[in-house]
């Protein structure tokens, strides 16, 4: 089972959907349409943890 969660400081950086799986975070970036995705720097930093992007043409991948 997962935890969710979503993660954003004050300065505006942000990461739409974050999941924790055996204490491993996964990072979610949800757009409609095609786009490139760059996690904040201190995202990277802290975590360690990439982000994908969830868009319009991958988003029944991942629902299922």
């Amino acid at each position: 089972m997962s935890n969710s969660y979503f993660w954003r400081l004050y300065t505006g950086a942000k990461i739409d959907y974050v999941e924790e799986n055996q204490g491993v975070l996964f990072g979610y970036e949800i757009k409609w349409g095609k786009g490139r995705i760059r996690a904040p720097k201190s995202w990277s930093e802290t975590y360690k943890a990439d982000v994908q992007l969830l868009n319009s043409e991958n988003y029944l991948d991942f629902i299922k």
